[in-house]
């Protein structure tokens, strides 16, 4: 609007090849001050060329105007530059500088109106942003306690049937192993009796049958109570001191019990090692099933080993009770242990499928 109000004062004062030429500069001017990856200073040189060239005649003072919105839009009393060229080029004729006056009015109070409409986009435009951050902490936190709630659900399940399976062991398994051994003592005392002896013969079956099979439960519910994954997020949350990543790339249903139950050690172990001794803030735990193999991995980022007792060898590992334990778990499973410094203390230890 500037513009062509700068163009109509052109036309209305004369056209020549002054007004043609000043015309044209004047709309590179607009077109270049709107573009955004000019630097700084462009930005100050435009808009005051257009004021240093309203001061070579009265064509060149139909600019001014436009120059008066650029400077006003950074400083609104920027825009009292514009009397200098009008006060320069026309110092007698008044009514024409009273129009260039009204126009740079105009100019300014539409440099004001851009000003407060840049700056409600702008802080619509930050709203809109914090409220989409808000949005997205929420659905993120959201989703970490419905994460966290079906993992606690998990682990007190898993709880439920390992209570339940020491409950059986301690109690049923019990009697029953004691009804076995009366049976079997009352089948001495009356070994003279075949009819007696018979029939404690098919009762004392029976009760070894019901101890194969109460057995045989105990293990199961005991070998679903041990849940790889859950237990290793478990474990993640429980260190607040650590940031623990953890990775499961495994069946955990196809996982040997005893295999999980030796990984599951391992890795408490070695955060516990982490927490107490490294300065290290952060844990890479993984656990990643190969064809042949499984396969754990404890990498943290300390810059100096754990402290797990004993002193360091030429690799940087530290033996002591703990990595002593770790070791023999995995070796009592014909697996391969690992455990030494390089870029953070890592512990990585893997076990056949097919365990000898």
């Amino acid at each position: 609007m500037v513009l062509a109000l700068c163009l109509m004062a052109l036309g209305l004062h004369g056209i020549d090849t002054v007004a043609v030429v000043v015309g044209l500069i004047a709309l590179i001017v607009a077109c270049l001050y709107e573009l955004p990856v000019l630097p700084p200073w462009v930005r100050w040189a435009l808009p005051l060329g257009l004021l240093a060239l309203g001061c070579l005649g009265a064509t060149c003072t139909c600019v001014v105007p436009l120059a008066v919105y650029d400077l006003a839009r950074r400083r609104w009393w920027l825009g009292l530059l514009g009397l200098g060229p009008l006060l320069v080029a026309h110092p007698h004729d008044k009514a024409w500088f009273g129009a260039l006056v009204v126009l740079g009015v105009i100019a300014g109070l539409l440099a004001w109106r851009t000003g407060r409409v840049l700056t409600t986009v702008a802080a619509f435009r930050a709203l809109r942003d914090d409220l989409t951050d808000q949005s997205r902490s929420l659905q993120a936190r959201h989703r970490h306690l419905r994460d966290r709630h079906e993992l606690e659900v998990r682990l007190a399940t898993l709880g439920e049937r390992a209570r339940i399976a020491r409950e059986i062991h301690d109690n049923v398994g019990h009697l029953l192993t004691r009804s076995v051994l009366q049976v079997e003592a009352l089948q001495v005392v009356h070994a003279a009796d075949d009819a007696l002896a018979a029939e404690l013969g098919q009762v004392g079956e029976t009760l070894h049958t019901a101890f194969d099979t109460v057995r045989a439960s105990v293990h199961g519910l005991h070998d679903d109570a041990l849940d790889l994954g859950a237990q290793l997020r478990n474990l993640a949350e429980a260190a607040p001191g650590l940031e623990v990543a953890v990775a499961f790339e495994a069946d955990a249903a196809a996982m040997p019990p005893a295999v999980a139950a030796a990984f599951l050690a391992i890795a408490r172990e070695a955060l516990a090692n982490t927490e107490r001794h490294s300065d290290a803030t952060r844990v890479r735990l993984s656990v990643v099933e190969f064809p042949g193999l499984y396969q754990l991995s404890v990498q943290d980022n300390g810059t100096k080993a754990p402290r797990a007792g004993g002193g360091p060898d030429n690799k940087g590992r530290r033996d002591g009770i703990g990595l002593a334990g770790m070791e023999e778990r995995v070796l009592g499973l014909g697996g391969v242990f690992r455990a030494g410094f390089d870029h953070g203390f890592k512990v990585w230890a893997t076990v056949p499928k097919e365990t000898p």
